[in-house]
């Protein structure tokens, strides 16, 4: 079962805002791992403990940083990114989940 992916207007402000080679391995990695299989697996992919939604992160090591992709999965099979962040910022970005 193939999902789709859509974004929020902040992960798409979050995206933009990388540098271009980073933008396409981002997207690159989205595609790969979402589209199949959304669901937490290995350390890739884990669901978020103590925040109130049923929000995964998403593990991505692109070249230049390491990058947090958070996510919902919604009840018509879609993806449903929030936002896009460098690794040592998704502290942050958690607590306002």
């Amino acid at each position: 079962m193939a999902f789709n992916v859509q974004f929020d207007q902040r992960a798409e402000s979050d995206l933009e805002s990388l540098p271009k080679s980073d933008q396409v391995f981002v997207i690159k990695k989205i595609d790969k791992e979402l589209v199949a299989n959304p669901y937490p697996r290995g350390k890739t992919i884990k669901k978020l403990q103590g925040v109130s939604l049923d929000i995964y992160r998403l593990r991505i090591n692109a070249a230049s940083q390491s990058y947090r992709t958070f996510y919902q999965i919604l009840p018509d099979n879609t993806v449903y990114i929030l936002r896009i962040v460098a690794k040592k910022d998704s502290l942050k970005v958690i607590k306002n989940f």
